[in-house]
């Protein structure tokens, strides 16, 4: 039986298990009989489990989502703890990320809009924009983009990658760069709040870079189906999130669906027309899954998603790519006025690009 079948039929179980737990608890089902049950049959499942049997797997699998429907349904009976005071990491988180706005406002940009949504890009705070600019991104369909999002940690893991990549790839090069790289993730997520959505981010991020450590093989759906099983593992009540099954649906649609798609055009990885090609069908890839949730959850679906996306995300990467230069130039006070003129006139295309759909 090969690894994929393997982790799927254990995973996804769990997460069924989260699932039918949460719908118990939210029908107001007796707490105790929920969970005197599924901790009776996870015990019992769990001593007829054998590992060398034909049938371990199906075992297991009745297990685990015994196992995820005992874990919501203890998460949903729990009392909320008062937490007096954060964590003195969580205190560091935030102290940077004050550090960072107040960075971010002192940057002579000439607009003051184009410094609110640098911030808000690079820390989730949208309390300085303005209407106007919210109701553009919202009416175009890239009111994600403004939703601080694992697009966000990913842009932010790209350029980690990109400055780790000097120290080489030796053994000792791979762990320096593991450490730097997911510790950077880490903090970048706690010091934007941890949303569900950045939260996967991260799990996926580590994950990643642990198969590089371990010299294992890659394989995208188990990193997705490993990262969704340790979400709900620590909150399973997280599966109601808006955010976290967007997220979800958007990364199987990616893994699952934009592999079919982009092999439909083959003309080479540097071919323009194919990059265009490639930005579409992730488009749409992510929005053949997320429609019906956003759908069920918001009645609403952006009609314009296609064209949004081929030219928003791209300018954002850049947009992020080039602000995170000019804070990190701002901060030690050596900035050329060059790169904040091109990111406040990226800013600027995109914003009006917006506009100009939104009216569409």
């Amino acid at each position: 039986m090969n690894e994929g079948k393997e982790i799927a039929g254990i995973f996804i179980p769990f997460a069924a298990g989260v699932t039918c737990g949460t719908f118990l608890v939210k029908a107001k089902a007796p707490g105790t009989i929920i969970l005197t049950a599924t901790l009776a049959a996870t015990i019992i499942c769990f001593l007829r489990f054998r590992i060398a049997k034909k049938k371990s797997l199906a075992q297991a699998a009745v297990s685990f989502f015994f196992l995820g429907m005992f874990a919501s349904a203890s998460w949903g009976n729990l009392n909320e703890y008062d937490i007096e005071e954060p964590s003195r990491m969580v205190m560091a988180a935030r102290s940077v990320s004050e550090k960072t706005k107040t960075v971010i406002d002192s940057i002579p940009f000439r607009s003051q809009e184009s410094g609110q949504l640098v911030k808000a890009l690079l820390t989730g705070d949208k309390s300085g924009l303005s209407q106007s600019t919210i109701e553009a991104f919202r009416d175009s369909g890239a009111a994600h983009i403004l939703a601080l999002s694992g697009l966000h940690l990913g842009i932010i893991y790209t350029i980690l990658v990109w400055l780790t990549s000097f120290l080489g790839h030796t053994p000792e090069a791979v762990r320096t760069r593991f450490l730097l790289i997911t510790l950077t993730s880490g903090f970048y997520a706690i010091a934007t709040g941890a949303a569900p959505s950045i939260t996967r981010a991260f799990l996926f991020i580590l994950l990643n870079e642990t198969t590089k450590i371990t010299h294992r093989k890659k394989k995208p759906e188990n990193i997705l189906l490993a990262a969704l099983t340790v979400q709900l593992a620590v909150n399973p009540g997280i599966i109601t999130s808006a955010g976290f099954q967007l997220s979800y649906m958007a990364m199987a649609g990616i893994y699952f669906i934009f592999p079919v798609m982009s092999g439909w055009f083959d003309a080479g990885r540097n071919n323009p027309v194919k990059r265009i090609w490639d930005t579409a069908a992730m488009s749409v890839s992510c929005q053949i899954l997320t429609a019906p949730v956003a759908w069920f959850r918001f009645r609403t679906f952006p009609e314009y998603f296609l064209l949004t996306n081929l030219i928003a995300l791209p300018l954002t990467s850049c947009i992020m790519i080039l602000s995170v230069g000019v804070i990190l130039l701002s901060a030690i006070g050596i900035c050329p006025t060059i790169l904040i003129v091109a990111d406040e006139w990226l800013i600027g295309l995109m914003t009006g690009s917006l506009e100009i759909i939104m009216t569409m």
